[in-house]
């Protein structure tokens, strides 16, 4: 006699199931822009190993998620920009990092200042 999974019993709706997977791919979508928004501002400010890059980019997403935000949404409507218009990637390219690198600059610098104070 074969064993029938919760699935096939009827317990669990397939929906709930992809609701939760949908869940679980916006949550680690949004996790990893988040990590990325941080990863080049990281890298040029501090100088430190691959993965201590990573994870201090991890660390500073989730240290000032307004500032995190406000970045994301600098990148998305660039990206917008850029999706509506091709040709305004040489316009838009360089002024939307500048900002985003400038924005993290000013919290990098307030993260030192503290770790000085300690």
């Amino acid at each position: 006699m074969k064993k029938k999974s919760v699935i096939e019993m009827g317990l669990i709706d397939n929906s709930i199931i992809h609701l939760i997977l949908y869940i679980v791919l916006i949550i680690g979508v949004v996790l990893f822009c988040s990590i990325s928004i941080y990863l080049f501002p990281t890298m040029v400010h501090f100088e430190l190993s691959w993965k201590v890059v990573i994870r201090n980019a991890f660390f500073f997403s989730l240290m000032n998620p307004i500032l995190t935000i406000i970045l994301l949404l600098i990148a998305a409507i660039g990206l917008a920009i850029i999706y509506t218009y091709p040709a305004m990637i040489f316009i838009v390219g360089s002024p939307l990092a500048y900002m985003i690198y400038y924005m993290s600059q000013i919290f990098f610098n307030q993260v030192v200042m503290k770790k000085k104070m300690e």
